[in-house]
Formats: C-alpha cells, sequence, structure tokens
C-alpha cells in the first residue's frame, strides 16, 4: 500500500512540477510580450526596462532550477525503480538456484537409490544363484553317494553271495577265496574314489 500511495505521490509532484513549469512558462511569455509591445510603444523609462528584464531573467533561472529538480526527481525514481528490479531480479535468480540445487540433490538421491536399488538385485541374483549351486551340488553329491552305497551294497551282496558259494565248495578253497575278497574290496574303494 505505501508503494502504491509513494508511487502515486511521486507522479503528483513530478506532475505538479511539470504544471509549475508550463505556467512560469506561460508568465514569461506574458510577460515578455508585455515587455515588447511597451518597449515599441515606448513607454518603458530604461530603468524598468531593465527591472523587466531581471525579471524575465529571475524567471528563466526558475524555470531552469524547476527543470533541474524535475529531472533529478526522475532520475532518483529511475534509481529507485533500478535498484528494485535488481533486487527482484536477485531473489529470482537466488530462488532458481535454490530450485536448480533441489532439482540436483533430488536428481542425485534418485542415482543413488537406482545404484543401490541395482546392487540389491545383483546381491539377490547371486544369492539365489549361490544356493541354486548349493541345492544342485548337494543333489549331486546325494546322487554319487546313491551311486557308490548302491554300488558298496551290490559288491557287498556279490560278496556274500560268492561266500555262500565257498563255505559250500570248502575250507581248502576259502583260504584262496579270501585274497580275492581283499582284492574285490580294494577295486571297490578304487571305484567309490
Amino acid at each position: 500500500m505505501d508503494g502504491i500511495v509513494n508511487s502515486n505521490f511521486e507522479k503528483y509532484f513530478i506532475w505538479s512540477f511539470s504544471e509549475n513549469i508550463r505556467k512560469f512558462l506561460l508568465d514569461l511569455k506574458a510577460l515578455t510580450e508585455t515587455r515588447k509591445e511597451m518597449q515599441e510603444k515606448g513607454l518603458l523609462t530604461p530603468f524598468q526596462l531593465q527591472d523587466k528584464l531581471s525579471m524575465e531573467e529571475h524567471m528563466k533561472n526558475e524555470i531552469q532550477n524547476c527543470m533541474r529538480r524535475a529531472q533529478v526527481k526522475i532520475d532518483e525514481k529511475k534509481k529507485e525503480e533500478e535498484k528494485m528490479i535488481g533486487q527482484i531480479t536477485y531473489r529470482l535468480e537466488r530462488k532458481i538456484r535454490e530450485m536448480d540445487k533441489l532439482k540436483e540433490e533430488e536428481e542425485y538421491r534418485q542415482q543413488v537409490e537406482e545404484r543401490y536399488e541395482a546392487r540389491m538385485k545383483k546381491e539377490k541374483e547371486a544369492m539365489e544363484m549361490q544356493s541354486l549351486a548349493e541345492i544342485w551340488s548337494k543333489e549331486e553329491s546325494g546322487h554319487k553317494e546313491e551311486g557308490t552305497i548302491s554300488e558298496k551294497k551290490e559288491t557287498t551282496s556279490s560278496k556274500n553271495k560268492k561266500n555262500g558259494k565257498k563255505n559250500k565248495k570248502g575250507k581248502s578253497e576259502e583260504s584262496g577265496s579270501s585274497g580275492s575278497e581283499e582284492v574285490n574290496e580294494l577295486k571297490i574303494e578304487e571305484l567309490s574314489l
């Protein structure tokens, strides 16, 4: 509100200066015309003529002073407007810089989140792959153990069968078959390795 009042006052002040100047100019013109008329008719003494000329000169000086004051007021107004525009521009630029900084921070935060999510995804995939590899290796080792156990069972059952046959044949063959049993056991151990 104060800005509007000040602005209106300054406009009125400048207008009143220009009105005063206009009045002074009209008065000066009227004074000059009357002096010229009186001078042509010879109604003025040299002393009166000098007095009228000094009065005209004084009015010219007043008009120039009014014009200078009006120009000073106009220049001050321009400076104030430029200062105000400069302040507003500075504030706007500062706001723009702050907004740019916030935007950069937001973009950086999003990049960090994206990198974090990508890293977590990779770690999750790596853990899944590792768990699958462990499961697969357990299954493989389970199949190998089953194969080894079944081979051992087969060799044991075949040994038992052989031993049963040997026991029927006689004790003389039993001493020879014990050596072959040791060989069979060595073969089984080699297969399991």
